[in-house]
């Protein structure tokens, strides 16, 4: 069973559509990656901050499966996302919008898992140790909005289903549930998934083999997703209320070399 649905999103979390925009709290260091590489990089569950991040009863290891990139919907600047992901809050706030991948293709809400869009280009590869089988693809679910509670029901999700001679796998609801101390990030969530929803026979490879993250894990920590190019001349950059006047130097020799359509503002917070 799928906690997180189309009726979730808009009745439970009172959700009324894709926002057109996000933010993202970033060093400038990872700035100048993005603006360097063009991409987005998703980071692998079981290495962010949250030790608790996509916690299964069914699956262990689960959040090895997982791929995020952050962002938050609420536009006004928030001390605790400087605090917490800016070094020192002396870097940047990326405000871009939801339709980051080549394409440019606007995300579709799904009856289960919420909104999901796909990508033109190169597709995604990610290994599993062998026998294990990898995956590869272009699709990304999301943006989608993290609900907050402190349900268990939630925080430990249902992954797989077991039927007498099937196995329905379903990753609809890992990764997009936080316990409520962390609501302060009203946070939007880009995820790529290493394994497919999907109904299986219920034989020995699958539970021996596929099944097993940790004898059999996926091997790539993150992955990086090329952006569409035409973003650059879109996004907005705010500064974090403490960056010094040489690093605001440093962000317009940057801006100036990489995306020079961009737009820089400065933080609305008097802090020091």
């Amino acid at each position: 069973m799928s906690y997180y649905t189309d009726d979730f999103m808009f009745d439970v979390m009172g959700i009324e559509e894709i926002p057109d925009y996000l933010f993202h709290y970033t060093s400038l260091e990872t700035l100048a990656c993005i603006l360097k590489y063009k991409t987005l990089r998703f980071t692998r569950l079981d290495k962010v901050n949250d030790k608790n991040e996509a916690t299964s009863k069914d699956l262990a290891h689960a959040n090895t499966l997982v791929f995020v990139s952050c962002w938050m919907g609420n536009d006004s600047e928030s001390i605790p996302m400087w605090n917490m992901y800016t070094s020192g809050m002396n870097g940047v706030r990326i405000k871009a919008p939801t339709n980051l991948f080549p394409g440019r293709k606007k995300p579709v809400v799904f009856e289960r898992g919420g909104a999901r869009l796909s990508y033109n280009g190169d597709p995604y590869v990610i290994p599993r140790v062998e026998p294990a089988f990898g995956l590869i693809g272009r699709s990304i679910v999301g943006p989608n909005k993290v609900h907050y509670s402190n349900d268990p029901r939630y925080l430990h999700v249902t992954c797989k289903t077991n039927y007498q001679d099937r196995i329905v796998l379903d990753f609809s609801d890992l990764g997009m549930f936080k316990d409520l101390s962390w609501s302060y990030e009203e946070e939007w969530r880009y995820r790529i998934l290493g394994m497919l929803d999907a109904d299986f026979p219920n034989d020995k490879f699958l539970n021996e083999v596929t099944l097993d993250l940790r004898r059999y894990p996926v091997t790539p920590e993150h992955i990086d997703i090329k952006l569409d190019e035409n973003i650059f001349n879109e996004i907005e950059i705010t500064t974090g209320p403490k960056m010094t006047d040489s690093q605001f130097i440093l962000l317009e020799a940057l801006i100036e070399k990489y995306a020079s359509n961009t737009v820089i503002n400065k933080s609305n917070i008097n802090i020091r």
